[in-house]
């Protein structure tokens, strides 16, 4: 080979690795400031779902004592549900019962009323034929005392007798 090509060579080596140099260089520099990139964003993504984490663990805490908040009150809702439904059966029962006595006492006194109102009508009867023979009874009574004046306003009346005369003695002298 020549001295020529060999110098020719060296020179496009020497160029080419200027030119790798230069490339490697920019290279370097364009993956270094793509590794920052990324590592910070994948540092500040990583900081993210932790903080993530950490709220949808509270949310998670906060969703598992509102839960066990609700069945609480529904445990109570059902605990009270049973003792009102309980309580109605007996007010029920009680209802039942009133109602029942309130039919008996009712028929009871409709009938003790039929009975006044007949033993009423029975006693009215007879204080009405009371008073009609005891009217009967006055009006006979007083006929009869009117007949008994009328016949003592027809007699004549007595005559009081008169005193027997009494004799005056006779003298002898006359």
């Amino acid at each position: 080979m020549t001295v020529a090509k060999t110098q020719r060579r060296t020179a496009m080596a020497k160029a080419k690795n200027r030119m790798t140099n230069v490339h490697s260089s920019t290279l370097m520099k364009f993956t270094t400031g793509t590794l920052a990139v990324l590592l910070t964003g994948s540092v500040a993504y990583g900081v993210h779902q932790t903080d993530a984490s950490q709220q949808a663990e509270k949310q998670t805490t906060n969703w598992r004592t509102e839960a066990a908040g609700w069945q609480t009150v529904a445990q109570q809702s059902a605990a009270h549900d049973n003792l009102v439904s309980a309580q109605n059966t007996q007010l029920v029962h009680k209802y039942n019962q009133l109602v029942v006595s309130t039919k008996t006492h009712e028929r009871v006194l409709l009938q003790a009323v039929a009975q006044a109102k007949a033993a009423s009508g029975a006693r009215a009867a007879a204080q009405a034929a009371a008073q009609a023979s005891a009217a009967a009874q006055s009006s006979s009574v007083q006929a009869a005392a009117s007949a008994q004046v009328a016949a003592v306003a027809a007699q004549p009346a007595p005559v009081a007798a008169q005193p027997a005369p009494t004799q005056v003695p006779q003298s002898s002298a006359s």
